[in-house]
C-alpha cells in the first residue's frame, strides 16, 4: 500500500480505539456524511451549503427526506442514517462541540453487530435487520428541535424546528457503499429567515431597538437621520425613510441618510424606516418588509393661531372662543380680561374658564377659553391670552364687542343702469345690526363731490353662509345720476352705536336711455311713464339737480304707431 494511505489509515484506526462508543458513532456518522477525510472533508457550513438552502420561516418548521438508494448499498448493508447539528465552521471545530449529533439509523449487518451503535440506539439481534432506532439523549430530539415524522428501511423524514439563537441547522443522509466508509446522500442546510430588522439613528447614534421610539432636539439644530436594514437569512435588502406618508429618501441597498440643516417646527413628527427584502419565501409569508419609527420633537417657543381677534356678541351671552397653540414642551396658557379677571390652563374663575387638550403627536394644544356675564359688555371687553414654555412666549388680544361691525362691500363697480345699482355686502354672522346707512357722493369730471346723499335702510335682502360665519346681504341703490361717477359706503348700526363707514365702491352709472332705466318695483309704471314723457322734460332728483330726460324721435314714432293700431 501506498504509505501515505497507510499513515492515514493507522491514524485513524488508532483515534477510533482511544473514543468511547457514542463518540465514536459521531465520528464515523462525520467521516461519512463528509465523504472521509479526503477533499470533501472542507467545512461542514461549506458542504450543506452546496444545496440550495431549505428557508424556515422563524418560529415554524421544515421537513428533512433521507432516502435509502439501491444503487449505492450494492453489499446490502442495509443500513441508513440521518445527522442534524448546528452548523459548524469546521470539521475538526464540530468533533469538539457538544452539539454535533446522529439522530437516527436503520440498523443493517453493518451497525447491528457494532457495540457503539448498539450502545447509543439500543441492542437489536443481528439477525434482524432494519430495525428503526432513534437516539432519545440527544439534545435536539430532547428539546424538540428534531422530531421523527416516519422511518423506515426505505426512509426517514425529519421536522426541524426553528431553534433559539440559532441561524441555521444542517441536515445529512448517508448510507454503506461498497467499502465499510459512508457516502453522504443528500445534505440540507436548513436555514433560518425572518422579516427583516429596521433601525434608526439619530447623528450616527443607534436609536432605541423598539419599533417606536421618542427623541428631541432644540430649534435651529441641524440632524441627520439615518435609516437601515440588517436581513436574515439571505436576500436583498432595500431601505425607504418616510415622514407622515411621504417619501423622504430611499435607496435600492441597506441604508439612506437624511440630513436637516436648521431644524423647527416642521420638522417634528414621526419618522418611520422601512427595509424590504427581495427573499421570495418572506414575499410568500407577508413577512419581506420591517420597519422602526422615531417620533422627534423639535422643541420651539409657542404659535397662536385663532380664527377670531373679533368676536362680535350679543349681552347676556356666553362665549366660547377656541385657540390653538402650537408649542413643544407642552404650552401653559394665561388669560386675563379688561375688569380684572385672571384665568390659567385648568383653572377658572368665576367669569373666565379655561379647558385644554394637548395633542403630543401633532405638537399643539386645543384650548377652549369660556367667558361669562356679558351683561357688563357695553362697548367692548378685551381679553388677553399669553401662551408660553420653556423656549418663549406669545399673546393675543380678543376683543368681545356689542357695537355694530363695519360692513364689507363685495360687489363690484359695474352697473348696467344710470339710476340704479346692485349692492351686496358682508359682515360675522353673529354682529347685531338693527338698520344700515348707505352714503352717495355723487363726483364731478374733476374727482370733486357735487352732492352727498344718505339713506336709512332696514329692508333687505340676506342669507346666512354659518360655514364661513358670514351674513351676506344686498339691496338696490336709487336715485343715482346718468353717466357719473359715484362713491357708496355703508354703515351698520345698533343700539350702541354705528359703525365706521365701509371702504366705498366706485360705481360709474350707463348713459341715460329707456333701455337703461331700471325701476323693478314696477316695471309697466316705468314704461307708460316713459310713454308720456315729452322728447324734452325736466325730472327732479334726490340731489336736488336737474338734468334733461330726451326721448329719440325713432322711439316717440315707434310707440305711437303701436297705440294707433291697438285702437
Amino acid at each position: 500500500a501506498h504509505p501515505q494511505t497507510c499513515l492515514l489509515a493507522c491514524s485513524i484506526r488508532s483515534m477510533m480505539k482511544s473514543l468511547r462508543p457514542n463518540h465514536l458513532l459521531f465520528l464515523q456518522l462525520l467521516i461519512a456524511f463528509s465523504g472521509g477525510f479526503g477533499a470533501e472533508a472542507a467545512a461542514i457550513e461549506a458542504v450543506a451549503d452546496r444545496a440550495a438552502p431549505l428557508y424556515m420561516l422563524r418560529g415554524q418548521s421544515a421537513e428533512f427526506w433521507c432516502r435509502h438508494d439501491p444503487g449505492i448499498d450494492i453489499s446490502g448493508a442495509g443500513d441508513l442514517a440521518v445527522a442534524v447539528q448546528v452548523c459548524s465552521k469546521t470539521l475538526d471545530v464540530a468533533l469538539q462541540a457538544s452539539d454535533v449529533t446522529a439522530l437516527a439509523v436503520v440498523l443493517g449487518r453493518m451497525t447491528s453487530a457494532l457495540p457503539s451503535y448498539r450502545s447509543v440506539f439500543g441492542d437489536a439481534p443481528s439477525d434482524i435487520l432494519r430495525v428503526f432506532r432513534i437516539n432519545r439523549n440527544d439534545p435536539l430530539i430532547q428539546d424538540g428541535t428534531v422530531s421523527i415524522l416516519h422511518g423506515n428501511s426505505s426512509v426517514i423524514a425529519l421536522t426541524i424546528r426553528d431553534r433559539p439563537g440559532v441561524q441555521a441547522l444542517c441536515a445529512f443522509c448517508g448510507q454503506l457503499g461498497r467499502t465499510t466508509n459512508y457516502v453522504t446522500t443528500s445534505k440540507q442546510r436548513v436555514q433560518v429567515v425572518s422579516r427583516p430588522e429596521a433601525r434608526l439613528s439619530l447623528n450616527n447614534q443607534q436609536l432605541s431597538g423598539d419599533s417606536q421610539s421618542e427623541s428631541e432636539l432644540k430649534s435651529g439644530e441641524n440632524f441627520v437621520l439615518g435609516c437601515s436594514g440588517v436581513g436574515s437569512g439571505g436576500g436583498r435588502l432595500s431601505v425607504r425613510l418616510e415622514k407622515s406618508g411621504k417619501t423622504l429618501a430611499q435607496s435600492p441597498s441597506d441604508s439612506v441618510l437624511h440630513s436637516v440643516i436648521n431644524a423647527s417646527s416642521a420638522d417634528s413628527g414621526v419618522y418611520t424606516c422601512y427595509v424590504t427584502s427581495d427573499l421570495e419565501h418572506l414575499a410568500k409569508a407577508g413577512e419581506e418588509t420591517g420597519s422602526a419609527s422615531v417620533t422627534l420633537r423639535v422643541s420651539f417657543a409657542p404659535i397662536i393661531e385663532l380664527d377670531e381677534v373679533v368676536r362680535f356678541t350679543r349681552l347676556g351671552e356666553t362665549e366660547d372662543i377656541q385657540l390653538k397653540v402650537s408649542a413643544y414642551p407642552e404650552p401653559r396658557l394665561t388669560c386675563r380680561s379688561k375688569s380684572g379677571d385672571s384665568v390659567s390652563s385648568s383653572e377658572q374663575s368665576s367669569r373666565l374658564t379655561v379647558k385644554e387638550r394637548y395633542s403630543p403627536e401633532n405638537f399643539y394644544a386645543t384650548f377652549v377659553v369660556t367667558f361669562s356675564n356679558l351683561n357688563e359688555v357695553t362697548n367692548e371687553t378685551l381679553i388677553t391670552c399669553t401662551a408660553e414654555n420653556s423656549l418663549g412666549s406669545r399673546e393675543v388680544d380678543i376683543r368681545l364687542t356689542a357695537l355694530a361691525p363695519t360692513p364689507e362691500i363685495v360687489s363690484g363697480s359695474a352697473t348696467n343702469w344710470w339710476n340704479s345699482y346692485d349692492l351686496r355686502w358682508q359682515h360675522h354672522v353673529k354682529a347685531n345690526v338693527d338698520y344700515y346707512r348707505i352714503r352717495v357722493l355723487y363726483m364731478g369730471a374733476n374727482n370733486e363731490v357735487l352732492n352727498q346723499t344718505e339713506q336709512r335702510l332696514q329692508n333687505f335682502e340676506r342669507t346666512d353662509n354659518r360655514g364661513k360665519g358670514l351674513r351676506q346681504a344686498k339691496n338696490l341703490v336709487f336715485d343715482l345720476s346718468p353717466d357719473t361717477a359715484h362713491n357708496i359706503s355703508l354703515q351698520a348700526c345698533n343700539r350702541h352705536g354705528c359703525s365706521r363707514f365701509s371702504k366705498h365702491v366706485r360705481v360709474h352709472t350707463a348713459p341715460e336711455s329707456v333701455e337703461s332705466y331700471n325701476d323693478p318695483r314696477n316695471p309697466v309704471f316705468a314704461e307708460q311713464q316713459s310713454d308720456k314723457s315729452p322728447k324734452s322734460s325736466v325730472r327732479q332728483h334726490s340731489d336736488g339737480r336737474g338734468f334733461s330726460l330726451l326721448l329719440p324721435a325713432a322711439s316717440s314714432l315707434l310707440l305711437l304707431l303701436t297705440s294707433s293700431s291697438l285702437q
